[in-house]
Formats: structure tokens, sequence, C-alpha cells
């Protein structure tokens, strides 16, 4: 018998203590780039929907989730676009803002631009090949002959033939230029803002 108030040893004190082991893994950080944005105008930016500041930016630790990015001025038309900064690279914008009202230049522009030179180009010719027609009849008058010569006659008629073509070909190149320019004026496309991208 055991003395009163003495704890009993039984069989299962004699096993020895037994530890356990817990190993954590941490994940490892996901590497970052930088991204940095610019513009030609004093701009407001913000990024998936939430203004931010002013312009330039330079931002490290950018992850690589797509953003979307909005950069406003007074008085230009607002660019907006995503950009993804990939991990371990710097990606700069350079966002250049149309001024309201900016137009630009279209295919009906080209082509109103070009056939204004070419009636240009036209009409020097023309008149210059009529001054050398009016020289020639010139020439003939000082010999004494007249309109009466059959020489004479052609050079004075060639000269007048090609004068009527210069003052048309200078009327459609003055036409066609002042139409060409109110189209840009009033009635081309708006000019949209752009952005650069760059990286490295």
């Amino acid at each position: 018998m055991a003395a009163r108030g003495t704890p009993r040893l039984g069989r299962w004190s004699s096993l020895p203590a037994r530890t356990a082991a817990i190993v954590l893994t941490l994940p490892r950080s996901a590497p970052t780039g930088t991204l940095s944005i610019s513009s030609s105008v004093g701009a407001r930016y913000a990024i998936d929907a939430t203004h931010m500041g002013h312009l330039p930016l330079a931002a490290n630790g950018v992850g690589s989730i797509p953003m979307r990015v909005e950069v406003s001025s007074a008085g230009h038309r607002p660019w907006v676009g995503t950009v993804a900064v990939p991990p371990g690279k710097a990606v700069s914008l350079d966002v250049r803002l149309a001024r309201e009202g900016e137009r630009r230049a279209d295919t009906l522009f080209y082509v109103g631009a070009g056939t204004t030179l070419a009636l240009v180009v036209g009409g020097v010719v023309t008149g210059l090949l009529a001054l050398d027609a009016k020289h020639t009849f010139n020439g003939y008058v000082a010999e004494g002959r007249t309109r009466d010569d059959a020489d004479a006659a052609r050079a004075a008629n060639r000269g007048e033939v090609l004068v009527s073509i210069t003052n048309v070909l200078w009327i459609g190149a003055a036409v066609v230029g002042v139409g060409t320019a109110g189209w840009l004026f009033f009635g081309g496309s708006p000019a949209p803002s752009t952005a650069e991208t760059r990286e490295r």
C-alpha cells in the first residue's frame, strides 16, 4: 500500500517525452517594377478611377497587375489607357494631350492639299509658257510682222490660250486651297490624345 497523500506512479511515467516541430514556409515577395508618367502640359492623373495627384509621377514598387490610367487637364482631351508594369522592369509613359478644338488631318485633307499643290505648279508652268509665247510674238513684231503673219499669229494665239489656262489653274488652286483649309478647321476629325510607352 502506498502511503496516503503520495501520488501513485503508474507504468506511463517511464515513457520518454515527445517533441513536435512545426515548419512554416513563408511566401517570397513578388518582384515589382517602376512606373513614371509625364505630360507636355500640367495634368492630373488617376489610377483605377482614383485621383492621385499631378504629374510628373515616379513610383517604385509597382505590381504587375494592369492598371487603368487616366491623364487629364483643363482645356484638353483626356487620355485613358491600361498600363501593366512587368516585374523588374521600368515603364515610362509620355502623354500628349490634344487641345479642345484641335483637329487632325485626314485623307481628304491630304487629297485637297495635293490637288492645290498640283494646280499651283500647273499655273506656274503654263504662266512661264505664256511669257515665252509673248516674248516670241514681241520678237515677230520687232521684225515688222503682224498678226497676219502665220508665225506671229500662232505665237499670239498660243500665248492667249496659255494665259487662259494659267488663270483657270490659279483660280482652281485658290478655291481648293480655301476649301481644304476650311474643312480642316471646321470639319476635320478631332485630334486624339496620345501616349508613348517605353520599357527598359
